[in-house]
């Protein structure tokens, strides 16, 4: 079994990305021992290893690891730049990047470690077309690995509760899932809230901007951060979903992994028109305010049992699952080579 170790980067149990899921999946093929070594921020740990399920250990700091007890070196796996300190001191057989986001505007901290790790990484998966182009001018073995949802936790088929915080359900909800952060733009949110005061707009996640300049409308909710087991009640309840993220060098680079956990839910989806959405089926892109509202406003009156059916099928085409799979295949190459 081959062990995969992830460096100090992330609160495992705060925000449920990227690394956590494709990790767990990776452990799921039967192949892999996971060596999550978690930083916590919000939620503290209170036992120096936790077995989240069979092979995945979730570290604090404090626990080291004998790599001459592991069967075979492990796999160093990275997705912090900073963290190219901890090449060579776990004598790893191989070096990955997960290339997640672009290393401008709110992760321009991260730039100055890229160049030392592209040069050192022994594969590189990126998870949009823009970042993978972006890399594959610098490195010969640089793979395009989408993100994608954990397909059973969200295609509920509408048997969760509503949760007791939302709306009472006589209006439609316009929901957004995901980091309340700078990349959203909040003034088409405030555009369309005002212009629509028929439709109630949900914000849940964790908070890095100031709401409060934006929910000054009675339409406007801001339910907090919610658990992930939570998420599926929340998402179940929403008539529309929506990716309303600035457009900059950053987000059209971004793969959002809430598009997939939305569409796992059968749900429609309207986004600005970043980059990476543009060719992503079942996603209504829209260029400005009013193609905003429209593409909404369609949905709201036209979405069917049919449409849910092509959303949740593409869905699980492109869940973590089969995610962890083109990994494993790319890694196993590389382990033979």
């Amino acid at each position: 079994m081959h062990t995969i170790i992830y460096p100090p980067t992330i609160d495992y149990y705060w925000l449920y990305q990227r690394p956590q899921q494709l990790l767990k999946y990776l452990c799921r093929t039967g192949e892999y021992r996971v060596i999550f070594y978690n930083a916590p921020v919000c939620i503290p740990q209170h036992e120096p290893i936790q077995e989240v399920e069979p092979n995945f250990y979730v570290c604090t700091k404090k626990v080291s690891i004998n790599i001459g007890k592991l069967e075979e070196r492990p796999i160093l796996w990275i997705t912090y730049p900073p963290n190219i300190k901890y090449i060579d001191k776990l004598r790893e057989r191989l070096v990955v990047f997960d290339a997640i986001d672009d290393a401008s505007e709110d992760f321009a901290g991260w730039a100055h470690g890229i160049p030392e790790l592209v040069r050192r990484a022994d594969v590189i998966f990126a998870t949009s077309k823009k970042l993978c182009d972006e890399y594959k001018t610098r490195h010969p073995h640089v793979y395009l690995c989408p993100n994608g949802a954990d397909y059973d936790h969200f295609a509920s088929n509408g048997k969760n509760p509503r949760p007791g915080d939302m709306p009472n359900g006589e209006r439609p909800v316009i929901g957004y899932s995901g980091a309340i952060a700078s990349w959203l733009d909040w003034q088409l949110i405030k555009s369309v809230a005002d212009r629509c005061k028929q439709w109630d707009f949900v914000f849940i996640g964790p908070l890095y901007f100031n709401f409060s300049d934006v929910a000054h409308g009675s339409n406007i909710y801001y339910l907090g951060r919610k658990a992930y087991e939570e998420l599926p009640c929340y998402i179940n309840c929403f008539d529309v979903c929506v990716i309303p993220f600035r457009k900059s060098g950053m987000t059209d680079a971004v793969n959002p992994v809430k598009l997939y956990e939305y569409l796992s839910a059968g749900k429609p989806v309207v986004s600005t028109d970043i980059y990476e959405l543009e060719d992503i089926p079942f996603v209504s892109v829209s260029k400005n305010t009013d193609e905003f509202v429209k593409n909404i406003t369609y949905w709201i009156e036209s979405n069917d049992e049919e449409h849910v059916k092509q959303r949740r099928e593409f869905a699980r085409a492109n869940s973590w699952a089969e995610r962890a799979k083109r990994v494993s295949d790319v890694l196993d190459g590389m382990i033979r080579r």
